[in-house]
C-alpha cells in the first residue's frame, strides 16, 4: 500500500477506535478490516448522527437472512444522509476495500464535532481531521510521477549535482469522440496521412516522456471525473451521455455570456468616457497644427504657455477622472459578482437541504404510504360490515348460502381432481413396475456379464496352456525320428480338422440353444414381471379397501414372487456348480492321462541320483 492510503487508513482507524468501534490494535489499515467489523463501525457512526436509530454495535447476527436485513437497513439509512455512492448491503458483507474507505470516510465527516474531538483524544480537532482528509484525497489525484524526477523536483535546485527541467507539451493522439455518429473512415484517413506521429509531436525529444505522463495523466483524471460525474448526477438527468454533455456545454455557454454581459454593462460607462477623450485630443492636435510656425507678442506667448499649462492640467484630470471611473467601474463588478456567488451558493447550499431532507423523508413517505393504504383497505371492510349490519339476517343467510356454493365447487373441485389423479397414479405405478423390471434386468445381465468375463479368462487361461502345450510337442516331435510317411502325417491332420469341425458345430448347435433359451427365459422373465404388477397392483387396490383376503392374497403373491426369484437363484448356482463339476473332471481325466504317460518310478530314481551326486560336490 503507498503513503497516501496508509495516511488515510490511520486518521480512519484513530477516529472509529475513539468512537467506541470493536476494532484491534494490531490492524493498521482499512483493507485488514473483516465485513463484520465494518458493518459495526459504520452501525457505530449512524447511531452517533441520529440517536433515534439503534443498530447493533456488539455483535453481527449469525443467520444469513438477518444479517442481509440489517446491511439492507443500513444502506437504506447511509443513502438517507446523503451519501452519493454506490452502496449496498453486498458491500458491507462482503470485502471491498476502496469503497469501504470512502464510505467509512464520508461517515467520519458527518460525525459531529464533540465525536471527532473524543476520537482524536483531544490532539487533532474536526478541522485537522477534514484537512487532512481534504489534503490526501488532493494528493491521490495528482498525476504519477516517476520515480527519477521526484528527487530533482520537476527543474527546482536541490542537491543533485545539476539541474533537471522537465516541461511537457499537448499531444494529440487517435480518438473516436462523444458524438453518437463518427465517420471513422475519415478519422482514420486524418490520422493515416495527416496526423503526426507522437514521437515527432514534441519540439524536442527530451520533452517526449514528460509530455507523454502529462498527457496520459490528463486523459485519465478526465475520464474519472466524468465517470464519476456521470455515475453521480448523470444518470440522474435520464439523459444518454451525448445529450449530457451537450447540454452541460449550454448551461456553461449561457453562464459566460451572462457574466460577461454584466461586465460589459458596468463598463460601458468609461468607453464613453474614452471616447471624449479621444476625440478632445484630436481637437488638441488639429488645434497645434495650425498654429504651428506663426510669431507673436509677449502676450500671446504668455497666453498660450497658460493654455499648455491648462491642457496639461486637463488631461492629468482627465486620466485621473478615467482611472478613478475603471476603479469604480470594478468595484462596482466584483460586488455584483460576490453578491451573485453568495446567492448560487446560498441556492447550492439550500438545494442541498432539500435533496438531503428529500432523501430522509423518503422511507417515511412510504411507510406512510403503506399504512394508509392497510387503513384504506380496513376502511372499506368496515364500511362493507356496516352497510350489512341493518338487515343482518338476510346477509347471514346470504353469506351461508355462498358458504355452501363455495363448498359445493370445492367438492366438485375434488371430484375432477381424483378423476384427473386416478390415471396419472397408474401410469406412476405402471412405469414404477417397469422401472423396476428394467432395473433386475440390468442386475441379471451385468451379472451375466461378469460371468462371461469370469469364463473369457479361463478360456484365455486355457488356451495359453493349450499353446504352451502345442509348443512343447512341437518340441518333442521336432525331436522324434520320422518313422511315418508324409501320407501318414496328411490323413491324420485331416481326420484331426474332421473333428474340430464335427466339434464347432456342436459347439454353435450348443450356443444356439444356449441364446434361445436365454432369450425365452427372458421373455418369461419379463411377462412374469408385468404379470406380478398388474397383480399386485389390482390386489393392493383391493386390499386398500379394507377386504382382508385381498391382504393375504397380496402377501402371498409376495412371498411366492420372492420363492420364485430364490428359486431361479438356486437354479443359475446350481448349473454353474454342474459346469464347475465338469470342468475339473475334464482337469482330472487330463491330468491322469498325463500321469500314466509319465513313468514316475524313474523319475524319482533320477532325482535320488541328482541329490546323491550333489551332496557329494558338496563336499
Amino acid at each position: 500500500m503507498d503513503t497516501k492510503n496508509s495516511m488515510v487508513d490511520s486518521v480512519i482507524l484513530t477516529t472509529l477506535r475513539g468512537i467506541s468501534c470493536p476494532i484491534d490494535e494490531d490492524i493498521k489499515t482499512v483493507d485488514d478490516l473483516s465485513p463484520k467489523m465494518i458493518l459495526l463501525s459504520v452501525s457505530r457512526c449512524l447511531n452517533l448522527l441520529d440517536d433515534s436509530l439503534n443498530y447493533p454495535t456488539e455483535t453481527v447476527p449469525r443467520q444469513m437472512a438477518s444479517a442481509v436485513s440489517l446491511a439492507t437497513k443500513v444502506c437504506a439509512s447511509i443513502k438517507g444522509f446523503g451519501y452519493r455512492g454506490q452502496i449496498g448491503y453486498h458491500q458491507l458483507l462482503y470485502a471491498s476495500p476502496v469503497e469501504n474507505r470512502k464510505l467509512l470516510s464520508w461517515l467520519i465527516t458527518q460525525l459531529p464535532s464533540n465525536e471527532s474531538e473524543e476520537a482524536l483524544d483531544g490532539e487533532s480537532s474536526l478541522d485537522l481531521s477534514k484537512e487532512i482528509l481534504h489534503n490526501v484525497t488532493n494528493e491521490l489525484k495528482k498525476p504519477w510521477m516517476l520515480p527519477t524526477t521526484t528527487k530533482y523536483k520537476l527543474g527546482v535546485e536541490s542537491e543533485a549535482l545539476h539541474e533537471t527541467k522537465f516541461k511537457a507539451t499537448f499531444l494529440q493522439w487517435p480518438t473516436c469522440g462523444t458524438a453518437p455518429r463518427v465517420d471513422f473512415k475519415v478519422i482514420e484517413d486524418y490520422i493515416r496521412f495527416y496526423s503526426k506521429p507522437i514521437v515527432s509531436q514534441p519540439p524536442t525529444p527530451t520533452k517526449l516522456a514528460a509530455s507523454l505522463i502529462e498527457t496520459s495523466s490528463i486523459s485519465s483524471t478526465a475520464t474519472a471525473d466524468w465517470e464519476s460525474e456521470w455515475n453521480s448526477v448523470g444518470l440522474e438527468s435520464g439523459l444518454n451521455p451525448f445529450d449530457y454533455r451537450k447540454k452541460k456545454n449550454e448551461k456553461i455557454k449561457g453562464m459566460t455570456k451572462g457574466v460577461f454581459g454584466s461586465f460589459s454593462a458596468s463598463v460601458s460607462s468609461f468607453k464613453v468616457r474614452h471616447n471624449l477623450h479621444r476625440d478632445y485630443l484630436a481637437r488638441e492636435e488639429m488645434l497645434k497644427k495650425r498654429t504651428a510656425g506663426k510669431l507673436g507678442t509677449r502676450f500671446t506667448h504668455q497666453k498660450m504657455f497658460s493654455k499648455e499649462s491648462d491642457k496639461k492640467k486637463n488631461a492629468e484630470e482627465l486620466e485621473k477622472e478615467k482611472q478613478e471611473a475603471r476603479e469604480m467601474a470594478l468595484n462596482q463588478a466584483d460586488e455584483k459578482l460576490n453578491k451573485r456567488q453568495a446567492k448560487v451558493d446560498q441556492v447550492l447550499k439550500q438545494i442541498a437541504d432539500m435533496k438531503t431532507n428529500i432523501a430522509q423523508m423518503e422511507p417515511q413517505i412510504s411507510q406512510e404510504a403503506e399504512k394508509t393504504q392497510k387503513l384504506k383497505q380496513t376502511l372499506l371492510n368496515l364500511k362493507k360490515t356496516n352497510e350489512l349490519l341493518p338487515d343482518a339476517a338476510a346477509n347471514i343467510t346470504k353469506l351461508q348460502q355462498i358458504s355452501e356454493k363455495n363448498t359445493q365447487n370445492l367438492m366438485e373441485l375434488a371430484i375432477e381432481w381424483e378423476k384427473f389423479r386416478a390415471p396419472l397414479v397408474a401410469e406412476l405405478r405402471s412405469k414404477s413396475g417397469d422401472i423396476e423390471g428394467k432395473r433386475k434386468k440390468t442386475l441379471q445381465q451385468t451379472k451375466e456379464i461378469r460371468e462371461m468375463r469370469r469364463e473369457i479368462k479361463e478360456i484365455q487361461a486355457e488356451i495359453d496352456q493349450q499353446v504352451e502345450q502345442a509348443e512343447k510337442m512341437s518340441e518333442v516331435f521336432g525331436s522324434m525320428k520320422t518313422t511315418h510317411t508324409r501320407e501318414f502325417f496328411t490323413s491324420h491332420i485331416d481326420e484331426i480338422i474332421r473333428q474340430v469341425r464335427k466339434q464347432q458345430v456342436d459347439i454353435d448347435n450348443i450356443l444356439g440353444d444356449t441364446k434361445a433359451l436365454k432369450k425365452e427365459r427372458n421373455a418369461t422373465s419379463e411377462t412374469l414381471n408385468r404379470s406380478f404388477a398388474v397383480t399386485s397392483d389390482l390386489l393392493f387396490k383391493d386390499a386398500k379397501k379394507g377386504d382382508m383376503m385381498a391382504k393375504k392374497a397380496f402377501r402371498i403373491l409376495v412371498s411366492l414372487h420372492k420363492n420364485y426369484e430364490r428359486l431361479g437363484e438356486i437354479v443359475e448356482e446350481t448349473g454353474t456348480s454342474s459346469n464347475s463339476s465338469s470342468t475339473l473332471s475334464n482337469k482330472t481325466i487330463v491330468l491322469e492321462k498325463k500321469t500314466k504317460t509319465m513313468d514316475l518310478e524313474g523319475l524319482e530314481k533320477d532325482l535320488a541320483d541328482i541329490r546323491a551326486e550333489n551332496k557329494r560336490l558338496q563336499k
